[in-house]
C-alpha cells in the first residue's frame, strides 16, 4: 500500500517577518565545503520609520531617546507590544522627551543578547543622565538634573527614626570617575574619566551615549555629586501627603542637620494672621522679622516667606499665603508652619529608596542635593 500527501503552496512568505540574505563566492584561494554553508551576518536592527510624537510630522530614522523607550515596550515585532497608554506616564515622558532634545542627547545602542524589558530601558535612560521608575502601575522617569522646587518637606513633625551620615574619602577610595560608553560607528567601548589625572576612578555606565563631550560632561556631574553629596539621612514618615518618589527632591528640617528653629500646626488663620498649636522662638520680641514655609496637604512646601514674630503662638504674614490653609481639626492634614529666624535653613535631599516600614509607614533614604553639580554641563538643560 502506499501513501499520498500534498503540500500546500503559500501565497505569501514563508519564513514570515525574516530578512533573506544572498551570497555569492568568488573564490581567490579556494574555499571549504564548511566555508561555503556556514555564513556570518552581523545584522543592526534600526527604529522603525515613525511619525514626531505630537505634531504627527514624518521625522524618519531617529536617535530619539523617549522613542526608544516607547518602541520597547510597545513594538510588536521586537518589543513587548505592550500598550503606550497603559504602560507609561506618556505626558511625563513627552515632557522629558523635550528636555533630552533641548540638550542636544541621543541614544546609540545595539543591543546582541537577549534582556528584560526593564533592563533595556535602563540604557536609553541613562543616556538621558535618567531612569525608569515604577510607580502606580506605569513607567515614569526619574530624571538627574537641576529642580526648580522641593516636592515635599519633612520636619520633627512628621518624621521618626532620623538619622544622619557624613561619608569622608578615606586613603586609597577612588579619586574620580570613569564613564564607559561607545563609540557610535564601531559599537567598540571608550572611555573617560574625570578628574583627568585620577588614578583609582570608580565606574559607570553609559552605553547608550556615544557623543565624547557628553560622556565627558557625565563624568563631571558623577564626580561632584560623590564630592559635594557625601551627607546621606533616612528617616520614616505616616501616610502624610503624598509619598515622594525615587529621583524627587525633598527638604529635610531636623536638629541633626542644624535645625535649631521651630514646627507648629496650624489652628486658625485670620487674614494673614496664623495662630499656631504650640510656642514658636519663644522669647522674641513683638515686631520681630521672622521667615516661614507652609506645607500644604498634599506636604508640598511653599517657599521662604517673610513675617512678623507677634507672640509664641502668633505670627503674620507678610503676604497673603500661597496655598490653602487649613487648620487643625477640619478635613485634611492641617498646614505645617516652620518658622525660622533666617532663610533657607532647611537641606535638601534627592530620594534614593522608598521602603514600606509598617501598616501606615514608609521609610526614605537620600543624598544630598548638589545643585553647582550640573554647572557649565549638559544638565543645566534638564531642569524639572
Amino acid at each position: 500500500s502506499g501513501m499520498r500527501a500534498r503540500r500546500p503552496l503559500r501565497s505569501g512568505g514563508v519564513y514570515g517577518r525574516t530578512t533573506l540574505l544572498a551570497c555569492r563566492f568568488v573564490a581567490s584561494e579556494g574555499l571549504s565545503g564548511d566555508a561555503i554553508q556556514r555564513i556570518s551576518v552581523d545584522a543592526h536592527r534600526q527604529l522603525p520609520l515613525i511619525k514626531a510624537t505630537r505634531n504627527d510630522a514624518n521625522i524618519g530614522r531617529t536617535r530619539n531617546i523617549g522613542r526608544a523607550l516607547y518602541d520597547m515596550a510597545t513594538d510588536a515585532e521586537y518589543g513587548m507590544g505592550l500598550g503606550g497608554d497603559e504602560t507609561f506616564d506618556v505626558s511625563e515622558l513627552q515632557d522629558a522627551d523635550d528636555l533630552w532634545q533641548a540638550a542636544g542627547l541621543t541614544f546609540d545602542h545595539v543591543f546582541t543578547d537577549r534582556s528584560t524589558l526593564w533592563e533595556a530601558m535602563r540604557i536609553p535612560a541613562a543616556a538621558g543622565l535618567a531612569e525608569p521608575l515604577a510607580y502606580a502601575g506605569k513607567v515614569h522617569v526619574a530624571q538627574t538634573g537641576p529642580k526648580t522646587a522641593p516636592s515635599q518637606v519633612f520636619t520633627p513633625l512628621n518624621t521618626t527614626g532620623v538619622r544622619v551620615d557624613f561619608a569622608f574619602d578615606r586613603e586609597r577610595d577612588v579619586d574620580g570617575v570613569r564613564v564607559v560608553y561607545r563609540d557610535q560607528t564601531s559599537q567598540l567601548d571608550k572611555t573617560t574619566v574625570w578628574p583627568a589625572d585620577a588614578v583609582t576612578p570608580t565606574d559607570v555606565q553609559a552605553w547608550g551615549v556615544t557623543d565624547d563631550d557628553v560622556a565627558l560632561d557625565m563624568a563631571k556631574i558623577r564626580w561632584k555629586q560623590r564630592v559635594s553629596g557625601q551627607v546621606r539621612a533616612s528617616w520614616e514618615t505616616e501616610l502624610e501627603g503624598r509619598i515622594p518618589r525615587r529621583g524627587d527632591m525633598v527638604e529635610l528640617a531636623h536638629p541633626l542637620l542644624g535645625w535649631t528653629d521651630a514646627c507648629a500646626l496650624l489652628v486658625a488663620a485670620d487674614g494673614q494672621d496664623l495662630t499656631l498649636d504650640r510656642d514658636v522662638l519663644d522669647g522674641r520680641a513683638a515686631g520681630d522679622a521672622v521667615f516661614v514655609k507652609l506645607r500644604d496637604s498634599d506636604g508640598e512646601p511653599s517657599g521662604w516667606l517673610g513675617a512678623t514674630w507677634q507672640s509664641p503662638t502668633t505670627i503674620t504674614l507678610d503676604d497673603a499665603a500661597p496655598i490653602t490653609l487649613r487648620a487643625l481639626g477640619t478635613t485634611g492634614e492641617p498646614t505645617h508652619v516652620l518658622v525660622a529666624t533666617a532663610a533657607d535653613t532647611t537641606m535638601r535631599f534627592v530620594v534614593d529608596t522608598v521602603e514600606t516600614a509598617g501598616p501606615f509607614a514608609v521609610r526614605l533614604t537620600g543624598r544630598r542635593y548638589v545643585e553647582s553639580a550640573f554647572a557649565g554641563t549638559f544638565a543645566e538643560d534638564l531642569e524639572t
